[in-house]
């Protein structure tokens, strides 16, 4: 009988904590990156764009790094353009670290598009 009394106890707090851990875990936010173009011709500019979903009203902070390319405008905002020229035949990787995200969620994404050679005319 005291073990029937012991688990009828024991198994409400146990269902509670496993609810407890899957609402905190719902709660981070999913972060992603887009580029507005999979591929573009040496020389345009590439943008590249994060999204963040169910971030509420977090006040977000945007730090872009780069795998080859030049960040010409928008470092510190959730959009960045960068410069392609003299990259051709190579991969532009823009990936971005936000903080003001809660510290036991995912704060980085990455995007990676590809500089095209300029066409040659006859």
């Amino acid at each position: 009988m005291k073990k029937l009394i012991l688990l009828l106890l024991i198994a409400p707090v146990c269902c509670l904590c496993a609810f407890a851990q899957k609402k905190t875990h719902e709660r981070c936010p999913r972060v992603s990156v887009e580029t507005s173009f999979i591929s573009v011709i040496d020389g345009y500019p590439m943008t590249f764009r994060a999204r963040v979903f169910k971030a509420g009203k977090s006040k977000l902070r945007y730090r872009w790094t780069l795998l080859n390319g030049e960040i010409i405008e928008g470092q510190g905002t959730p959009e960045i353009k960068v410069d392609t020229l003299g990259y051709q035949g190579e991969k532009i990787k823009a990936t971005v670290t936000i903080s003001g995200l809660p510290k036991r969620c995912r704060n980085r994404a990455s995007a990676t598009g590809f500089v095209k050679p300029k066409p040659y005319l006859n």
